[in-house]
């Protein structure tokens, strides 16, 4: 066995630590002499894949193809590059928004070498549809120039692969498209934004309704989180109903909503950064405008076969049922009728029901006294009262009759109530005449003064029946009496009229308000707002609505200001910050009346 001294170990240490370091790495073999001397005999090249490979740059456009709203990466990556003497510079696109640069670095080492490589990220944005080419660019690392291949983006009208990425997007969904005219069927408008984004500001969603009739959108969404292609997505869910004025086949929508999303930063590492985020240091805000495909609907006339008489446009499913007092009468005493339809529907086409059998009853029209419809699809109610009265002996009173189109049945439908058992006698009459007999006060005889007692022993001649003067009434008092309650009467119809007037013209205004998509007064909602009951998401989600009425009545944008921006992120956090145990409790006063102050001296 040969000894090595201890010189001779390190010596042997330090060639092999040498031989792995040299710049070509080289297969070495290291032996000790008969002299305890250490021998290195020849060395190969090491295999090719390990040597230092060129650097190269290459650009990449994920994806190609978009949508009009929707999001595109640029990406410039530098591949070996030891220094970059020369970095990319924003790239200025006409009709594309593009920001950026944000940087990225990896670092890898195989045998030894360590290769480093940079990515530059671009976000790409395009509001209309076209085809966009992005320029070469030009960077200088290692010493050198280089310049990146230029790349084409295709921008559709309509959202493609709308649920890739983080971009958000928007749907447009009813519980059918085969419809009948009249018809009641729900409506949701579902915006999705990705988790890693952050929804910050919305306007209130637009939808054209040629052709339908469109509840009012709930002003406060519902949220959820839901998962679309394996990502977690926030969904914002508007509820409406929708029924159909006429048949033919018919485009609904699109639907838009005009938005304010906080995108991820360009920059990977920032954006990874759970601070950077909190602060918005790694978010980007961008205005999207979210446009749903639109849905097609074929809409079929009712049918013409089974139509009752009585049918007046009902479409849904409903009961009725009756009420009448007295029920002991005489002939030509009025009955007091309540009507009551109950059940899910278009109540908009609702009529009062009609008595089956008329022979015999004097009817009068019927007033609509309650009504409380809900959204339609859930069970609502509207009343009615009604006079009807016998002209002759009836044992009972006839039912009432409701005709309407069950589109489940795909049938007309006639509901009737049960007739009520009622107990008559005659009208008062003398024997041979057709009414009570008139007392003739004309006549000079009169019925003698009723006696009593004590004017007999007074007086014990019974006195004469006297004659009486005719009552004959004054002809220019009675004028003059008429035409003083005439005053009166003429200024109490025109009370009447004017308040008819004005609640036509105000009915008239909120119609044209609500088919151009504008908010809603700000008195209206100032009214609303001062609710002392209203939760805190309740409060701030009409506040925010009060907001977008100002901006509009002011026709600049408000946002800007400080007052604004606070009521809008608080809304934000009540109401899109998933569970949040405050948003289903009372406001405190001193918040509430802070809100209130801003709001009232911002529409000032």
């Amino acid at each position: 066995m040969t000894s090595v001294s201890f010189p001779s170990r390190l010596l042997a240490c330090m060639l092999t630590v040498a031989a792995a370091a040299a710049p070509v790495c080289a297969q070495l073999s290291i032996q000790i002499g008969p002299n305890g001397q250490p021998q290195i005999q020849g060395g190969q090249p090491a295999p090719q894949a390990a040597q230092q490979q060129p650097p190269s740059i290459s650009a990449t456009l994920t994806p190609a193809v978009v949508g009009a709203g929707q999001a595109s990466e640029f990406v410039i990556t530098l591949d070996g590059a030891q220094s970059v003497q020369v970095p990319p510079q924003p790239i200025v696109v006409e009709g594309l928004e593009i920001q950026g640069p944000g940087q990225s670095q990896e670092f890898s080492s195989v045998n030894g070498i360590t290769r480093i490589r940079y990515s530059f990220h671009y976000q790409v944005f395009a509001a209309k549809p076209g085809s966009y080419t992005i320029p070469p660019q030009s960077i200088t690392f290692n010493g050198q120039p280089f310049t990146t291949p230029q790349r084409t983006l295709q921008v559709q009208d309509s959202p493609t692969n709308p649920n890739q990425g983080t971009e958000p997007f928007l749907k447009l969904n009813l519980a059918k498209t085969d419809l009948y005219v009249g018809e009641l069927i729900p409506l949701t408008l579902t915006g999705y934004f990705h988790r890693q984004t952050q929804l910050q500001n919305y306007e209130f969603p637009k939808l054209p309704r040629d052709n339908f009739v469109v509840k009012r959108f709930a002003r406060s969404p519902s949220a959820s989180s839901v998962e679309v292609n394996g990502q977690q997505f926030q969904a914002l869910s508007f509820d409406s109903t929708l029924a159909p004025l006429k048949e033919g086949d018919f485009d609904l929508g699109p639907a838009t909503i005009d938005c304010q999303v906080g995108f991820p930063s360009a920059n990977p590492t920032r954006a990874n950064n759970p601070f950077n985020n909190f602060f918005n240091g790694g978010m980007s805000t961008r205005q999207v405008n979210l446009k749903s495909e639109p849905v097609k609907v074929h809409v079929k006339p009712l049918p013409a076969e089974g139509r009752p008489a009585d049918f007046s446009g009902a479409v849904g499913r409903f009961n009725v049922q009756v009420r009448a007092n007295p029920t002991q009468l005489k002939v030509n005493d009025p009955i007091a009728v309540d009507l009551e339809i109950t059940g899910q529907g278009n109540f908009d086409y609702l009529s009062a029901p009609l008595l089956s059998a008329t022979d015999g009853w004097l009817v009068y029209p019927a007033k609509q006294t309650v009504e409380n419809r809900a959204s339609g699809l859930d069970p609502g109610s509207v009343s009615y009262t009604q006079a009807v009265t016998p002209k002759k002996l009836m044992t009972e009173l006839p039912s009432f009759i409701f005709s309407f189109f069950d589109p489940d049945q795909q049938k007309y439908v006639t509901v009737s109530t049960q007739p009520i058992p009622l107990r008559m006698t005659p009208e008062d009459k003398p024997a041979g005449g057709a009414g009570p007999a008139a007392r003739d006060f004309s006549t000079s005889e009169a019925l003698p003064p009723e006696e009593i007692l004590a004017d007999i022993l007074a007086h014990p001649r019974i006195p004469t029946a006297a004659a009486l003067l005719p009552v004959q009434p004054s002809g220019d008092a009675d004028r003059i009496f008429w035409g003083l309650q005439l005053v009166p009467a003429a200024l109490l119809i025109a009370f009447i009229a004017v308040g008819l007037q004005r609640r036509l013209r105000a009915q008239a205004d909120e119609h044209q308000r609500r088919t151009a998509g504008q908010p809603r007064p700000v008195r209206e909602v100032m009214r609303e707002l001062n609710n002392p009951d209203l939760k805190s998401r309740e409060f701030y989600s009409l506040a925010r609505e009060c907001v977008q009425s100002i901006a509009f009545h002011l026709q600049r944008s408000v946002e800007g200001e400080p007052s604004v921006s606070t009521i809008l992120t608080r809304q934000a956090q009540l109401c899109y910050s998933g569970s949040n145990p405050q948003a289903d409790m009372p406001l405190p006063a001193p918040e509430r009346s802070e809100v209130l102050d801003s709001l009232t001296r911002l529409g000032a």
